[in-house]
């Protein structure tokens, strides 16, 4: 021993005194929540093969979702109806060929003479008409379906990006939630042995009956906790699992899932390089297909109004006519009429107030496309420039939490040290517990917060601008 623990120091000093050189620049001395630490990669990033086989699990389980998931089959559906809709509007240009038949029985009653006459008329016809002008309305037709077909594809592709961020995001909640109740648990066994140095203590008549009490509503604390994680856990993975769609599978499925719980996923060591390359993202290109769309509906509706339509008309028909005296049966008359008409028709709506209506419509529609447009670019901007600072911020204070966590598990270390010696009481070593706890969750919760960050700005630069609250809170 040192001088410094000579008898002439004060007890309280001399307990203290004698204890620190004891803990050093170490970090706690509990061998399972420096195994947990290990765990979450605060003395390590979190860089081998174990997060390798993880990143390639993750991999197969988007390729599942992707594969299994139903809305994507809805997308698949509505693009086919877009693309079915680009060839109507292109059979516009094709002439329209039409056959009738009618057949009819007519009978007059000569009231003079008291006589009636029948007669039946089977008739057909073949009508061939074909359109040969309408001052762009088909082209303006065809460009509106083309559009339409284009937000279909924008859409399926949004949806792609959006279950494949989802699946993502479901894995790094789960693994939170796996690694959080891993927190717990620890926390839970510091909780116990708490108790039992407690009881030990009571027996060998060092403490009161106080710190029982103290100890047990820690470790009754500490239980309601480490239950809670176990839902959530459960939880984080059932919702993982509804993402990934209806598999054949599923124990298997479960199985890979679950190799994903209680190991660290990778996050940068450096602080990450983010890409300052300008991408348009999906609700950007989906607004401008919506704009484009609105002018082109506004163009053809003006066209429609103020442009006449020339169309040719050839009409190929045969009658058949039989008629006679109902009371002289055999005397018919029989009468066959061939007929072929051309006709070049031009029609022009002088007055429609209806169309003028859509008209006006249809531009206030572009204008609300247009506001979108300028909206969703702002939104992807702002996003963007966030999402930068954010993950610097982050990423800058993780040594902060580390240094927090090595400081509160040196106060841990002393305190039950200095509580062993009888010097301090032990609502002081259960707050440096919960202290330590508190700190290693800090830790856990800004490496989320990193992961998901970065997740989203991966996403951003394929274009699919994500929202919504992470699931990571310090205040839990």
């Amino acid at each position: 021993m040192s001088v410094f623990c000579s008898k002439s120091v004060a007890p309280f000093l001399l307990a203290l005194l004698c204890a620190l050189p004891a803990i050093g620049k170490a970090w706690a001395d509990t061998a399972r929540m420096q195994q947990v630490a290990t765990l979450l990669g605060i003395d390590s990033n979190a860089d081998g093969k174990d997060t390798k086989a993880a990143e390639a699990a993750v991999d197969r389980l988007v390729e599942l979702g992707l594969r299994h998931y139903p809305v994507l089959k809805i997308r698949q559906a509505e693009l086919a109806a877009r693309r079915a809709q680009v060839d109507a509007a292109k059979g516009l240009y094709q002439p329209n060929i039409r056959l009738s038949a009618d057949t009819s029985q007519r009978r007059i009653k000569d009231f003079s003479d008291e006589t009636q006459t029948r007669a039946d008329t089977v008739g057909a016809s073949l009508t061939l008409r074909e359109n040969l002008w309408r001052g762009g309305q088909d082209a303006a037709q065809i460009a509106i379906a083309e559009q339409g077909e284009n937000l279909a594809i924008i859409s399926q592709e949004n949806q792609v990006e959006s279950v494949s961020f989802a699946i993502r995001k479901a894995v790094l909640d789960y693994n939170y939630r796996s690694l959080r109740q891993v927190i717990e648990e620890a926390s839970l066994a510091d909780a116990v042995d708490l108790s039992a140095l407690a009881r030990r203590k009571l027996s060998a008549r060092q403490v009161g009956k106080i710190d029982i009490h103290t100890a047990s509503m820690r470790e009754s604390s500490a239980k309601a906790s480490a239950a809670r994680g176990a839902i959530q856990t459960r939880q984080a993975f059932q919702y993982l699992l509804d993402f990934l769609g209806p598999q054949e599978n599923s124990e298997a499925l479960q199985t890979e899932i679950k190799g994903l719980a209680q190991r660290a996923l990778p996050f940068p060591a450096d602080t990450p390089v983010l890409a300052k390359d300008k991408t348009m993202s999906f609700e950007e290109k989906n607004a401008l297909a919506v704009q484009k769309r609105a002018e082109l509906i506004l163009q053809q509706g003006y066209r429609k109004r103020f442009m006449p339509q020339i169309d040719f008309v050839g009409v190929l028909s045969r009658n058949n006519q039989s008629s006679w005296l109902v009371e002289e049966e055999n005397l018919k008359s029989q009468r066959q009429t061939y007929d072929s008409t051309l006709q070049l028709q031009m029609n022009w709506d002088l007055w429609d107030r209806t169309q003028d209506h859509q008209n006006r419509a249809a531009a206030a529609d572009k204008a609300a496309a247009t506001a979108q447009l300028d909206f969703t670019r702002y939104q992807t901007q702002t996003e963007t420039q966030r999402l930068q600072t954010y993950i610097e911020d982050l990423h800058k204070t993780l040594a902060i939490v580390k240094e927090a966590y090595q400081e509160a598990g040196q106060l841990y270390d002393a305190q039950r040290k200095l509580y062993e010696a009888g010097v301090i009481g032990i609502q002081a070593l259960v707050d440096a517990e919960r202290e330590k706890r508190n700190a290693i969750s800090a830790w856990h919760d800004n490496v989320y917060e990193l992961q998901l960050n970065i997740l989203r700005w991966q996403s951003l630069q394929r274009g699919y601008l994500s929202r919504g609250d992470s699931i990571g809170s310090s205040s839990e």
